[in-house]
């Protein structure tokens, strides 16, 4: 229908299939802002504190978008873009 936002579903079990984001932030408030926003608009979100973590969770959950901060306590946001870019191409902000 025109003005609704159409959810995805699975071609053959014709399920809704929510897409991933996760997200990669040291600051609790942040992310307690952007979850509500995102799992109102039919997201599912996957969080993560710190780097390496993101780096699993990543690899684990094969998100569709991954929303990457630029200060991270445990390594540079450009070394996990460029870990993550040694095996996807998943889009990161």
């Amino acid at each position: 229908m025109k003005g609704q936002s159409q959810i995805p579903t699975h071609p053959i079990s014709g399920k809704m299939n929510k897409q991933i984001v996760l997200i990669i932030e040291q600051e609790k408030m942040i992310r307690r802002f952007i979850k509500p926003n995102l799992e109102n608009n039919h997201y599912k979100l996957i969080e993560a504190e710190k780097g390496e973590e993101g780096l699993a969770l990543a690899s684990s959950h094969k998100p569709d978008l991954i929303l990457l901060a630029i200060g991270l306590s445990d390594m540079p946001a450009l070394t996990v873009l460029h870990r993550l870019r040694e095996w996807t191409q998943i889009p990161v902000i």
